[in-house]
């Protein structure tokens, strides 16, 4: 046969061998059994597991060595992984139960999550801004080996891959009876942990089948119970009260700058230190603005305490197993069910003045103005000497119910907090529930060519329970902000002529908190609840082999389909719906659909040529339509160039792209209230009543201003002469509309990767190898929309109003009352860039088969690796961040530009001796602070385990015990004043917050 028969004959049959494999196959001979295997980056097996892509890789026995509990435990210490945008087991105020890893500090959403080399389903919940895969779906039990990848893959999987791919391998192809087990706990309490598990797998004549059951729980760690958490840092200037203590008391107090608080119906001071006494969880900071009280937000006088990081518990099945139909045909099929309960507790609700005010969600009329509480007698108020009288103005209720019966004079209200300990901490119970099915068919047809067809189904529940909420609406009755209807002891016959519309007979008293009753402390407190579900599903099919030969060897080629379906739906509270709750969130739903081909080739290029042992090329490509934006076309381009076997080089250039979430296209609508300095349509004085907008604007017939006023009916002469009545406050906050926007456009990346590879032939079991890589990211999807992520709000209305931009103006409406909502939907916006360098180095003498010296007996393994971060950059709306070596406690994220691991294991016959370390570099403070408080040191964590592998005793075939110690020399994680996520004098992610932990596992097989 020709060269150019055989390729063409070739070619024919790779793009035919999907569709009539079956057919075929009958007649085909079997396949030879010479082992190959898929690299997660690839579709084309090899013999050779070498990857052009730098990859990290952390096996089941590895696994075994330590106390991992999840798989983020697992990619903690992988090269790549990070906890930026994400959340950590260890994100305890508003984690909601989840884990999410990112690649590369680019956040979870751009990086593709696998198991078994497809995709696993999104999950979300009420009020995300996005949905990602939760890496606690998949217990750790299950895990044969992670693969990261850590360098772009769009082009082989499809959108997301921009930072990388985690994929999680699962254990097949099990034979006997296996139970796994797991005890651990904190020297320090909490952290309670055990898994036990039993996989049962029977091989027959055509085939196998596996069967998993698990039930795992780890406890809540609380932070009453760690010292580093109570330290409120006295006599330290400047951080006294670090960021346990909040300025929001359990106590009645004037919201504005004044001290004025009532204890008991006592007025006093919030400077009077006599209260710290008198009132559980108040401490007295002599340094603090001259001296004032704080409410300590992990106060153990409450209990149950508020926790640091939640427990979380796992109950699942899963099956594994195929059957050969025909000698070349096999049926695959696999799944698991995953039953996640979590739950974290935060401290009691602050019901917080202005900041609390909402409006109604379908059409933004303000329903609340906030927690505000009357300033007379029957309300249980009392004279004040340190209220200042500028603190006592018009009830919210006077403008809010104004069109049902006007009061002739405002009734007068300060605006108040107030953190009741009575109502005990939040309680947040989530349960998840995730079932994935995927069944199959693959095979091998005229020898050379495999190919496999499938479909995969899966959908996640979310349930959220959060306990002791405060019921805004019962707030709002019984401070008679709003018409009374159920109140405790009734409502008034008829109007009240303070406020004009019926009030409660016995108004609750927010000033002496001894008084309130069993029923008004219930009335005020309620369970909110949630929900929501992911859904997925598609089909698939590929086929690969070879296309013909070169003369340094045979080229091979991968093509294949997928056609995909996702879906996702949120149900929120209904007080969250009116605007009566602090998680204020609408309903949604919405979902999208795609199709795709996509190609890859890799094609030996050069063989057996002194300096080029082998050259290798491995260019892919993938086109995708989704239904929601159109097209995307991403490609991809490798090398693979071994120069000798002592060194390779290895690189890469591809292109990605991110697709819009269904949550960030869809996302419920909610409300943000936020400061904003004035209407700048008005016709008096620039900077009117201490508001920097008042006056900027022009009034002149055609301007911005013109057109605003005029949706109003303000024309003519009148618009010369306009006073805005929002410009008669001051510190005034006005609604953003905020939520998923169904106009976004995928985010776009291109990114490379160059790389050398070194294993010494003098130095046997041993590798070095560097990578460097470049992502660049255009068009990012910008949560929360352009006006809050602007450098200020007030940017935003006045580019409108002054520099007069049409299409901010287009996002302002305007009332009576001033300008009524600004839109702050999601957008593209922005770049990003991040560069950065990976180095691992590996020795083994067991695998190179060589002895220690000095006749020492046994085998050692060690595995170093080290990132250094070099710069991470984003711009979005021309303000330029850099990240690189800094953290930033508003939003949670650290980026160290140095981390390191360190993998040591020594094996004598049969014993395993295990050491890790964890490098954790220092960082500088996001918001400029400096020394103690500001900067983070370096951070370095020990661990070590022992194990042992028992000799067969009756029935059992192999069994191993392990003993270990994580975090060997009890570090506490470090103190920093900039928090203000996780309220605990740390910042929670990377660092370690329980303490010194013991731990055992053991393994029976029978």
């Amino acid at each position: 046969m020709t060269f150019k028969r055989r390729f063409h004959v070739r070619s024919a049959l790779l793009l035919s061998a999907g569709l009539s494999a079956l057919a075929v196959s009958a007649q085909a001979q079997q396949t030879p059994a010479t082992e190959t295997v898929v690299v997660t980056g690839s579709r084309i097996p090899t013999t050779n597991a070498t990857s052009v892509s730098p990859l990290s890789t952390a096996t089941a026995a590895q696994i075994s060595e330590t106390s991992a509990f999840s798989v983020e435990d697992v990619l903690v210490k992988l090269t790549g992984p990070d906890n930026t945008g994400g959340v950590a087991k260890s994100t305890n105020n508003g984690g909601g139960g989840f884990s999410q890893i990112g690649l590369r500090n680019l956040g979870p959403s751009r990086t593709l999550v696998l198991v078994d080399g497809q995709r696993l389903i999104p999950a979300t919940q009420s009020g995300f801004n996005t949905s990602v895969p939760d890496l606690n779906s998949v217990p750790v039990s299950m895990v044969d080996r992670v693969e990261v990848l850590r360098d772009g893959a769009s082009s082989i999987y499809g959108a997301d891959a921009i930072g990388g791919v985690i994929n999680v391998i699962t254990k097949k192809d099990f034979e006997g009876l296996r139970f796994d087990g797991m005890a651990g706990t904190s020297q320090h309490g909490g952290a309670d942990t055990y898994q036990l598990s039993g996989t049962l797998g029977v091989n027959f004549d055509k085939g196998n089948i596996t069967f998993s059951l698990l039930n795992e729980q780890q406890g809540a760690v609380t932070g009453a119970a760690r010292d580093w958490v109570q330290d409120p840092h006295i006599g330290q200037t400047g951080l006294e009260g670090g960021t346990s203590y909040r300025t929001q008391l359990p106590i009645l107090q004037d919201a504005t700058a004044a001290n004025a608080v009532w204890v008991n119906g006592v007025p006093t001071t919030r400077k009077n230190s006599a209260l710290a006494s008198q009132v559980a969880c108040l401490q007295f900071l002599p340094n603090v603005s001259g001296g004032v009280n704080k409410l300590n937000a992990n106060c153990g006088a409450i209990q149950p305490s508020a926790t640091l990081q939640g427990s979380v518990g796992r109950t699942q099945a899963t099956f594994a197993g195929h059957y050969d139909i025909m000698p070349d045909v096999t049926f695959v099929a696999s799944g698991f069910f995953t039953r996640r309960n979590s739950n974290q507790r935060i401290r009691p609700e602050p019901v917080i003045g202005a900041s609390i005010a909402s409006t109604y969600l379908p059409d933004g009329a303000p329903v609340y103005a906030g927690f505000q509480v009357p300033v007379y007698s029957d309300f249980g108020f009392v004279a004040n000497p340190f209220l200042p009288a500028s603190s006592i103005g018009d009830c919210g209720g006077n403008v809010l119910v104004g069109r049902l019966t006007p009061a002739s004079n405002p009734s007068q209200c300060i605006t108040a907090n107030l953190t009741p300990n009575q109502f005990g901490t939040r309680d947040y119970k989530q349960t998840s529930d995730t079932y994935r099915i995927r069944i199959g068919l693959e095979g091998h047809v005229f020898t050379d060519y495999n190919w496999e067809v499938g479909y995969v189904q899966q959908r996640n529940d979310y349930n959220q329970h959060i306990a002791n909420s405060g019921n805004f609406y019962h707030f709002a009755q019984a401070s008679g902000n709003v018409p009374c209807i159920d109140v405790p002891g009734g409502c008034t016959a008829t109007a009240d002529p303070r406020f004009g519309y019926v009030i409660p007979k016995t108004p609750i008293n927010f000033y002496n908190l001894s008084t309130i009753t069993p029923d008004q402390l219930a009335y005020l407190k309620t369970t909110l609840s949630d929900s929501a579900f992911s859904y997925e599903n598609y089909i698939y099919a590929d086929v690969n082999g070879p296309v013909f030969d070169l003369p340094a060897g045979t080229v091979q080629a991968a093509l294949g389909f997928e056609r995909r379906f996702e879906y996702g739906q949120t149900f929120s509270d209904n007080l969250g719906q009116e605007g009566y709750s602090a998680s204020q969130s609408a309903n949604t739903g919405g979902g999208y659909g795609t199709y795709s081909v996509y190609g890859e080739l890799r094609i030996p290029v050069l063989a057996d040529v002194p300096m080029f042992q082998s050259v290798t090329f491995t260019p892919s490509a993938r086109y995708d339509h989704y239904s929601t934006f159109g097209d995307a076309t991403t490609y991809k381009l490798g090398a693979d160039w071994q120069v000798i076997p002592d060194l390779r080089f290895r690189g890469s250039y591809n292109t990605g792209f991110r697709a819009p979430s269904v949550a960030e296209l869809y996302g419920g609508r909610g409300i943000s209230f936020i400061g904003i300095s004035g209407d700048p349509c008005d016709s008096r004085a620039k900077g009117f009543n201490g508001n920097a907008n008042a006056g900027l604007g022009s009034l002149a017939p055609g301007s911005a201003c013109a057109a605003s006023l005029a949706t109003i009916g303000v024309t003519g002469a009148a618009l010369a002469n306009y006073q805005s009545p929002e410009n008669n406050l001051s510190n005034d906050q006005r609604p953003f509309v905020v939520g998923g926007n169904p106009a976004l456009s995928p985010e776009k990346s291109h990114s490379w990767t160059v790389g050398a590879v070194l294993t010494p032939t003098f130095v046997p079991g041993f590798s070095l190898n560097m990578d460097y890589y470049e992502i660049n990211i255009t068009n990012s999807i910008l949560v929360g929309g352009i006006p809050q992520n602007l450098p200020s709000t007030d940017q935003f209305i006045t580019d409108c109003f002054v520099a007069q931009i049409a299409s901010n103006c287009a996002a302002i409406s305007r009332n009576s009352g001033g300008i009524f909502n600004i839109m702050s939907l999601n957008a593209n916006t922005g770049t990003e860039t991040t560069t950065g360098v990976d180095m691992e180095a590996t020795y083994d003498t067991n695998a190179a088969g060589v002895e220690l010296p000095f006749g020492i007996p046994g085998s050692v393994m060690i595995d170093a690796n080290a990132q250094h971060l070099i710069t991470h950059t984003q711009d979005t709306l021309g303000s330029l961040n850099h990240f690189a070596g800094e953290y930033l406690g508003t939003l949670g994220f650290i980026q160290p530009k140095w981390k390191a691991t360190l993998f040591t294991d020594y094996h004598i016959d049969d014993l395993t001796f295990h050491y890790d370390l964890q490098y954790i570099g220092g960082t500088n403070d996001g918001g400029g602070g400096t020394g103690y408080g500001f900067t983070l040191p370096d951070y370095v964590y020990h661990n070590i385990s022992a194990s042992y592998d028992l000799p067969e005793w009756g029935p059992t075939k192999g069994s191993r015990i392990t003993f270990g110690i994580n975090n060997l020399l009890d570090k506490d994680p470090p103190f920093t004043i900039e928090d203000s996520v996780g309220k605990n004098n740390t910042i929670s992610g990377p660092y370690d917050e329980v303490g010194r932990f013991f731990y055992t596992r053991f393994t029976v097989k029978l």
